[in-house]
């Protein structure tokens, strides 16, 4: 008894679970349903269905069939070109990013030209400095070794000038020869006194 009382337990419980699961695929099948009555409305008015149902022995007035097939043509038709669409307009806007980004990247680098040019701009400007610092430097060294040597010039025409000058106050050079074989007066005179004592002795 209680085998029998658990089995059809056990059957309820199976048939509730069954016929749960049925109820939920309907209200599955009736939103997909209601979904696409739906999207057809937005097309066309969608009288298909009711009138479909309210035909004569089951049969509608026209072919439901190929209706429903064209409607849901126009409705393939019109999704493609939405699709189309919004595949173009994202294209669009990703484009329009790339661009945006391809400009600021310009952007950059126009102001990175700039201060290039800014820096060479300076860095000449140095340069020229830095060549009239270094010829104004060669103009005064050359100055300076001008100076150097036009002292030394100076120098060496005054010496010679002076000894020049020294040669010309001496007496000529046969006087100093003559003077120099020449004993002078007074050892000549104190020479003969020598000799004239020498025989009293």
């Amino acid at each position: 008894m209680e085998a029998e009382l658990h089995g059809t337990q056990l059957n309820l419980l199976m048939e509730t679970d069954k016929r749960k699961r049925a109820e939920e695929s309907l209200d599955s099948m009736q939103r997909i349903w209601q979904k696409f009555t739906e999207q057809l409305s937005l097309v066309e008015p969608s009288s298909l269905v009711t009138e479909a149902i309210a035909a004569e022995d089951g049969k509608p007035a026209y072919n439901f069939v190929e209706e429903l097939c064209r409607h849901i043509h126009v409705v393939r038709v019109v999704s493609d070109s939405i699709s189309r669409e919004f595949a173009k307009a994202e294209a669009e806007y990703e484009m329009e990013a790339q661009i945006e980004a391809k400009n600021f990247e310009i952007a950059r680098l126009c102001d990175r030209v700039h201060y290039y040019e800014a820096v060479n701009h300076e860095m000449c400007q140095r340069n020229q400095e830095t060549i009239e610092l270094a010829r104004r430097r060669r103009q005064r060294r050359k100055r300076r070794q001008l100076l150097v040597w036009g002292s030394i010039g100076a120098a060496i025409s005054l010496g010679t000038a002076a000894i020049a000058w020294s040669f010309c106050l001496l007496p000529p050079f046969h006087l100093i020869l003559s003077t120099e074989m020449s004993p002078p007066s007074n050892e000549l005179a104190v020479r003969s006194r020598f000799k004239t004592r020498e025989p009293n002795l």
